[in-house]
């Protein structure tokens, strides 16, 4: 808010105003009275003593005038800093902290209405977020059997192109189901994560779980880090959501023959680099938005993954940024903080 638009300078101004107008007219009432409608006889003993008034304690009204507006200021100013204070609360409120509620107690009473009615529109939001999550949460656990019993179905079928076709839309939708559970479980978590993780282990963990899949499209897998652990900050849970992510996108776009290296570096920045068509850099600030996919993309999917992937690098406190591969491809980013940022 500018200066020129605050409430408080606003009613300083206009009190000045009042009180320079107030003494003006004053003063201009006494000169009319005793200089122009006076006879001259008269008038000579009324400016004379008007003139000794002022020469004796005239001087006391400007300073009054002046004492008074700062005082009226400073009594503005501490009128209006529980407001300056709920703006700061307010401010504070995201969607996933719906659960914070504006503090009513020593509120003027012209103020506590509004901040009564602005807690229960905030309650009726946050009923509404968590009726949204829990219903999405069901409707994802109750996929997830039916898709895990038509997949053990599709196996025990002749391999005919049809069931391999199949069997690849099954896959892109288990994904669908299990990004939307993560979308759940990130939104039902606090974004302060005091947990340090050993980055070497947690990747190590998810390529094994990958490896299978980058064997079947014919896609070359590797892993460069350091020996021994790497103890960065985040939850690992989340880590590995994140690097599962970034690679199952990486497959996602690059061809057969390609590659994809995930490099660990002892400063805790993690690289996940893919020799596929690369993302320009008109789009990569859009790239994490939830449902957002490249033009044209040929690539099936829901637009979730990425969106995944920002979503846990604000909650894990890492940066995240994409670069593009020399070799052809893109390289996704990931700075975690050390883990003794927690101690620091």
């Amino acid at each position: 808010m500018s200066k020129l638009q605050s409430l408080e300078n606003k009613l300083v101004v206009r009190i000045s105003v009042i009180l320079i107008g107030s003494f003006s007219v004053i003063l201009g009432w006494l000169w009319v009275h005793l200089f122009i409608l006076h006879e001259p006889l008269q008038a000579s003993s009324h400016q004379q003593a008007f003139m000794e008034l002022f020469s004796n304690v005239g001087w006391v009204v400007p300073v009054m005038m002046l004492a008074t507006i700062f005082v009226t200021a400073h009594t503005l100013r501490r009128s209006l800093k529980p407001l300056r204070h709920l703006s700061r609360l307010t401010a504070q409120i995201k969607p996933k902290s719906l659960d914070q509620r504006l503090p009513v107690r020593d509120l003027p009473s012209e103020v506590a209405p509004m901040v009564k009615a602005i807690n229960a529109m905030l309650s009726g939001i946050e009923d509404g977020f968590t009726t949204q999550r829990h219903f999405t949460e069901n409707v994802a656990h109750e996929l997830r059997t039916p898709l895990q019993v038509l997949g053990a179905g599709l196996e025990d079928l002749q391999q005919t192109p049809q069931v391999i076709a199949l069997r690849g839309d099954l896959d892109r939708m288990t994904r669908s189901v299990d990004q939307i559970l993560t979308i759940s479980r990130l939104e039902t978590r606090s974004e302060e994560q005091e947990k340090v993780s050993d980055l070497n282990a947690v990747a190590v963990t998810v390529l094994s779980y990958i490896a299978p899949l980058a064997t079947k499209k014919n896609v070359r897998l590797s892993l460069e880090k350091e020996a021994g652990p790497l103890w960065v900050q985040g939850d690992k849970g989340l880590i590995g959501d994140l690097l599962r992510n970034l690679v199952e996108n990486a497959l996602a776009v690059c061809p057969s023959n390609a590659g994809i290296c995930v490099r660990i570096s002892p400063a805790g920045t993690l690289d996940v680099i893919d020799e596929g068509p690369g993302i320009p850099s008109c789009y990569r600030d859009k790239i994490f938005q939830r449902f957002w996919r490249l033009p044209d993309s040929k690539v099936q999917g829901t637009g979730l993954g990425l969106a995944i992937v920002g979503d846990i690098a604000m909650r894990c406190r890492a940066e995240i940024s994409i670069h593009d591969n020399p070799g052809g491809g893109s390289v996704f980013r990931v700075v975690f903080a050390s883990a003794t940022a927690l101690t620091s």
